[in-house]
């Protein structure tokens, strides 16, 4: 409790035991009255008033536009130190950290090793996963751009992890029962489906984002959009641990009722949602949107909401960040590389759009 609240509390105590004396005078009341006033009003403030500072970033390069003209982009993936993989409803193009871009991987159309509007693209030990969301399958790649395997798979799919055996799947659509699908590559056969969602969690996942799961060495760790918990799968022994953390936070606000279709964005704007889930050698951390939305428009009205950065350890959150949701990355456009936060930012320049690759400060 605040020192505010705390005075406000003796002030109370004061008060109670003038009346118990039987000495309290109207005059001494109104003193009383106009103490306790302002300190009420400064503990209640303090209690909903959340400080956020704007997200930075440092600019590593503009995106050129030559061989290929960049559409708006869905997902990338940072592929080294000097190289990234990006995708637009059409085509998935290799670029370097200068910005040049090196050439197109696969191409779009029907036929075996092709897709048809390209929405997410991971990198994994040489090799580039584009999901093609009109024929539902991810394809293997190799950096050079040549096709080395495809994987059927017939729902949703909001995010993947690809590994050596596996495919990570954050599953949404008729999948979206449970939270990841453990696919088999070698099989092309679902190993397993982990966590059991909920209507709201589904329902927060409606939009293309990077979603909060991460592998680290043999261990898949994950979270559901909807709560504060975080899941670990030893993917080897196929063996699920409910209670890796579990922590709290008097911001992330969840609202419990009945999820109706027709209420899309009341529903949305209403509750908060976990975004992402980081590794941090042995500690976590998570980022969360908190706070209040709106829907006006047809536009989403960020102003009172934020993000938290919470850094948890042994179950316990160890320090949050706040950052205003004004000054977000688009969380689709979201990569990871070596203990390192990268985004995509856009930009209008004499009414054309630029990309640019930035390194965020997390």
């Amino acid at each position: 409790m605040s020192i505010i609240g705390r005075m406000g509390i003796l002030i109370v105590h004061i008060l109670g035991h003038k009346y118990v004396k039987g000495k309290m005078s109207s005059h001494f009341s109104r003193i009383i009255f106009f103490l306790i006033l302002p300190c009420i009003y400064m503990s209640c403030l303090q209690k909903s008033t959340i400080i956020t500072s704007d997200f930075t970033s440092t600019k590593i390069c503009t995106l050129e536009q030559n061989s290929y003209q960049l559409g708006r982009p869905n997902s990338f993936a940072v592929v080294d130190d000097n190289t990234f993989a990006i995708c637009d409803n059409s085509k998935v193009l290799l670029y370097d950290f200068s910005g040049k871009q090196i050439g197109q991987i696969g191409n779009s159309g029907r036929s075996k090793y092709e897709y048809l509007q390209p929405m997410i693209v991971r990198y994994n030990e040489g090799a580039i996963y584009v999901w093609s969301s009109w024929i539902p399958k991810i394809i293997k790649y190799s950096v050079a751009g040549e096709p080395q395997d495809e994987y059927d798979y017939q729902s949703g799919v909001t995010d993947f992890i690809p590994s050596d055996n596996y495919l990570f799947i954050y599953t949404s659509g008729k999948r979206g029962e449970n939270v990841i699908d453990v696919y088999d590559k070698k099989n092309n056969t679902i190993k397993d489906a982990i966590i059991p969602s909920t209507d709201l969690h589904r329902l927060l996942t409606k939009f293309m984002s990077i979603q909060p799961f991460c592998t680290d060495k043999d261990m898949l760790y994950c979270m559901r959009k909807d709560a504060l918990s975080i899941y670990s799968y030893d993917i080897n022994q196929h063996k699920l641990d409910n209670s890796q953390a579990v922590f709290e936070s008097d911001s992330f606000d969840i609202v419990d009722n009945e999820i109706e279709d027709d209420k899309f964005w009341s529903h949305y704007c209403s509750n908060s949602e976990v975004v992402l889930l980081i590794k941090d050698g042995k500690d976590f951390k998570v980022l969360t949107r908190e706070g209040e939305m709106s829907y006006e428009n047809k536009q989403l009205n960020k102003e009172k909401a934020f993000y938290s950065l919470y850094d948890v350890r042994n179950n316990r959150v160890a320090s949050i960040k706040r950052f205003s949701a004004l000054t977000s990355p688009n969380m689709a456009l979201i990569s990871f590389h070596e203990g390192k936060v990268y985004a995509i930012d856009h930009s209008i320049v004499n009414d054309d759009d630029v990309y640019s690759l930035v390194l965020l400060d997390m």
